[in-house]
């Protein structure tokens, strides 16, 4: 036996089986799709993101002059850029198209990061999603917030909406299986 290693009890579920229940394949998030009664969510597109930290107004105003900064079950454009805001200096930069920007600090006081493979986009649509979503949360929608951060079912993600009976979720790529599998 080496040291740090442990001897398995007979009566202990082998350790690779129990790791294959908790981490399941992810879907082909290309087709990706639920849909219930009342409502429905999908692997949303992907679009541009840069995640910002620093001065992020200044970032903003530098990557996507007029982004608007959004909060929490905010509603959106997803025509247009907007930073999703994460904390006093974090947000996500969403752009329908991409753009050019070389991950690392400025010397004004930002970073910038390029994210598009870092968040998988869950988009949902129907009243029960909505309510789905108001249930699962780890705070009440209907109180503002300037940051989008919340928790999903206990999965950490930004949340905010395209129309009253739309909302986008950005979870980690790492954490997107689980929070599909929880969904179905």
């Amino acid at each position: 036996m080496t040291s740090g290693s442990y001897p398995q009890r007979a009566d202990q579920p082998d350790p690779a089986a129990a790791s294959s229940e908790l981490w399941r394949p992810s879907p082909d998030w290309s087709e990706a799709a639920i849909e219930r009664a009342g409502w429905a969510v999908r692997a949303g597109p992907r679009p541009w993101q840069v995640l910002l930290g620093g001065d992020v107004d200044l970032a903003i105003a530098t990557l996507a002059p007029g982004a608007p900064r959004i909060g929490l079950w905010a509603i959106v454009d997803a025509g247009s850029p907007y930073a999703v805001t994460i904390g006093r200096d974090k947000a996500l930069l969403v752009t329908p198209v991409a753009g050019v920007c070389v991950s690392g600090w400025r010397p004004q006081g930002w970073s910038a990061t390029v994210a598009d493979s870092s968040y998988q986009i869950l988009e949902f649509s129907g009243a029960g999603a909505l309510d789905l979503l108001r249930a699962a949360v780890s705070t009440h929608l209907d109180r503002p917030s300037r940051s989008a951060a919340v928790q999903v079912a206990g999965f950490p993600v930004l949340l905010y909406r395209r129309s009253s009976t739309q909302a986008v979720v950005h979870v980690e790529h790492a954490l997107a299986t689980g929070l599909w599998t929880w969904l179905l």
